[in-house]
């Protein structure tokens, strides 16, 4: 990238809490491999009914198992005034929750069910660099590539199968406002919790009938124990 494109980055990216290696690396991508316009102003594609359809039900089985943890953090976006998005792999927003009118505002303007993220359409973006870069990540306000979605905080987390594939993306996007550092963070937690949780879940259920081993290093709080005694 050239010194004439670093004025595209903007404050927002070279310093402060935004100043991260993975919102750098997508605008970069957006820059010198994409060839995207940072002064461009437009609205997310759409997949047809069809192709959403054909999506959702080739994850039908992903999101049955996942519903507890999809239920919780629709209950959050619902509090917080958000919506939720799950993601296919290639960047196709095969549900969203929009359960309040802030939500439902939001997803009037394009952040809704058959909308299509993917980072070399619309440039740096939560679904669409989290499906690059294979890391939860959160894009907000000016951080976004497109003008068209600066006015949006995005916390995307990718969903892993248990040999390593992203099988799905969960998202909660809301309005950004001018308290960013406590404003993206909450949503950046939870969006990384319930992905690792979903995962986990996927996990233990592909290997259910194997022996898992789970490492920590936490002290175990009963290794100082004396043994009982008698019988039992």
């Amino acid at each position: 990238m050239n010194k004439n494109n670093e004025q595209f980055l903007g404050p927002d990216l070279l310093q402060g809490t935004l100043a991260n290696d993975l919102l750098r690396a997508s605008w970069r991508r957006c820059l010198a491999d994409y060839r995207l316009d940072p002064s461009s102003r437009h609205s997310a594609a759409m997949a047809g009914a069809s192709t959403v359809h054909e999506i959702r039900q080739s994850l039908e089985e992903v999101v049955h198992d996942t519903q507890g943890v999809i239920k919780r953090i629709r209950h959050i976006a619902q509090d917080v005034g958000y919506v939720l998005l799950l993601s296919s792999p290639v960047g196709v927003v095969f549900e969203s929750f929009a359960d309040s009118v802030q939500g439902e505002e939001i997803e009037v303007e394009g952040l809704t069910r058959g909308s299509v993220w993917n980072e070399d359409m619309v440039g740096t973006n939560g679904i669409g660099t989290a499906l690059v870069s294979r890391q939860p990540v959160t894009v907000y306000g000016k951080a976004h590539f497109n003008n068209h979605f600066r006015s949006f905080t995005c916390s995307a987390a990718p969903i892993f199968a248990s040999d390593g594939r992203v099988l799905a993306v969960i998202d909660l996007s809301g309005r950004a406002s001018g308290d960013e550092s406590s404003e993206y963070r909450f949503a950046d937690h939870f969006v990384r919790e319930a992905a690792a949780q979903a995962s986990m879940i996927l996990f233990q259920k592909q290997h259910k009938a194997d022996c898992l081993i789970a490492l920590s290093s936490e002290p175990d709080p009963h290794a100082n124990e004396k043994p009982g005694r008698g019988g039992g």
